[in-house]
């Protein structure tokens, strides 16, 4: 007699699901891996999903890729292998843990065949005891035509003797007007900017610029900030040269980071400004905001070495 209590019952499993088959075994996918064979058991689909993207898909993936990660999908089938030359490359030495080994991005930028997007090397590179000419021959390639993001930036790892400090003006940056139509972040470390290089620049795109310990005349930065770089929207200052005083009038800055020994900066008028960052170690005895209607963040780095005084329009705090 079959016992009353339905718990005792025997419960049924679920039916188990249904393998996922390619419909057609015999396709392998671009990337080349071995279909199943008839003695082989069913398995779920062989086919390479990612590698069947289009080229065009597959490429922009990649250029999102960081430079190490980028040159190493060669590897992954022979589909892969000649994309990474055709993408916009982003080369950032800083990706690639280098510090005066000139050779792998020499290397990678001589098997690349297609544009380049983005150059950061560290400034190092322009010394007379690595290669200026060949940087300078790259800039001057028409593979940088497009160049959007140029950087020669300062890390402690590449040190130079005391005085090769301040380089001359590299002849790499006396070109540089010719990315004004593309160019929108700049960064410059250690070096000197001369004003007749300031005069001549036209950097029409330029949204972002950081000036990192260079030797700079007052009018100068003045020149670039009120006539080089129009649609200039962010600023780091970062200098070890006093500046007696610096004025900002922009209708487009909307960042303002400041690092430097002065007497004064004034925000003259800035109707854009929404961030002004300080590095109260190195600021200006005095900082004054005459007119920055949309100012939301006053940041200082090192509050407890405060020892500036600031003034919003008439009123100092």
């Amino acid at each position: 007699m079959e016992s009353a209590d339905p718990s005792a019952k025997k419960k049924r499993l679920p039916q188990a699901a249904t393998p996922i088959v390619d419909p057609t075994p015999g396709s392998a996918g671009r990337s080349g891996d071995p279909a199943p064979t008839g003695s082989q058991e069913p398995v779920e689909s062989w086919v390479d999903r990612i590698s069947d993207l289009p080229d065009t898909v597959l490429g922009e993936i990649i250029s999102l890729l960081p430079t190490k990660d980028c040159c190493r999908t060669r590897v992954l089938s022979i589909w892969w292998r000649p994309l990474w030359r055709a993408v916009p490359l982003n080369l950032d030495c800083r990706q690639l843990s280098l510090f005066n080994d000139f050779e792998i991005p020499r290397a990678i930028i001589s098997s690349h065949q297609g544009s380049v997007q983005s150059l950061c090397i560290p400034y190092c590179y322009l010394s007379k005891h690595t290669m200026p000419c060949t940087v300078d021959a790259w800039l001057k390639s028409h593979e940088f035509t497009e160049l959007q993001l140029l950087e020669f930036y300062y890390s402690p790892g590449n040190h130079l003797p005391d005085t090769e400090r301040h380089l001359p003006v590299p002849a790499a940056l006396m070109s540089i007007s010719r990315f004004s139509s593309s160019l929108h972040t700049a960064t410059f470390a250690l070096c000197y900017l001369p004003y007749n290089l300031v005069l001549n620049l036209r950097l029409p795109f330029l949204k972002k610029l950081s000036p990192e310990w260079v030797r700079i005349s007052e009018a100068s930065l003045h020149t670039i900030i009120h006539s080089s770089c129009p649609a200039l929207e962010c600023l780091v200052l970062v200098f070890t040269v006093r500046i007696g005083c610096l004025q900002i009038k922009s209708p487009n800055l909307v960042r303002i980071g400041i690092s430097f020994d002065g007497r004064q900066l004034i925000i003259q008028d800035a109707p854009s400004l929404q961030r002004l960052i300080l590095d109260s170690s190195y600021s200006p005895s005095q900082i004054t905001v005459l007119s920055a209607p949309k100012l939301e963040t006053l940041g200082v780095i090192h509050d407890l070495c405060a020892n500036f005084k600031m003034v919003f329009g008439s009123t100092a705090l």
